[in-house]
């Protein structure tokens, strides 16, 4: 199986500018710990090590259909060298705006419900709830790496 894996170190290499790093990790949530593949057929491979090794973790194909949102604060200040990442980046975090702070985040996540607002900090707000802080990959990222150390 080929994969071509981002590892959490990988995050650092996608650039950004401005100290968005806490910011990109909450945009992007789940995605952070996520395996990304070349194509649906890695991607399918991927998880069917998964299934029958009895383990959990997330894929992402470059490649997924029409780009994403691009008009996003987040998204002008993350981007690739790579056009298929940046397709990636585009439907993970295309239209999400960062606020200054927590407060400032519920009360945009509450006058604009249908977006997503994350701070400097990692704190998130959106429809499927809102959090302060980053979310850690725990046992998803353990498995993940597994399954990168297995296909190589």
């Amino acid at each position: 199986m080929k994969l071509v894996a981002v590892q959490a170190e990988e995050r650092e290499r996608i650039p950004g500018d401005g100290g968005r790093v806490y910011a990109f990790e909450a945009a992007a949530g789940s995605a952070v710990a996520a395996v990304v593949v070349r194509d649906v057929s890695a991607a399918r491979e991927a998880l069917n090590w998964l299934r029958t090794g009895d383990a959990a973790g997330g894929i992402l194909w470059l490649g997924g259909g029409a780009n994403g949102a691009q008009g996003g604060e987040l998204r002008r200040h993350v981007r690739s060298s790579d056009p298929r990442v940046n397709q990636l980046l585009d439907r993970l975090i295309g239209d999400v705006e960062v606020v200054e702070s927590w407060s400032t985040g519920v009360d945009a996540a509450l006058g604009e419900p249908d977006l997503v607002f994350v701070t400097r900090e990692g704190d998130r707000f959106a429809a499927d709830g809102w959090r302060v802080g980053i979310a850690g990959s725990g046992a998803t990222g353990v498995a993940l790496e597994e399954a990168l150390q297995r296909a190589e």
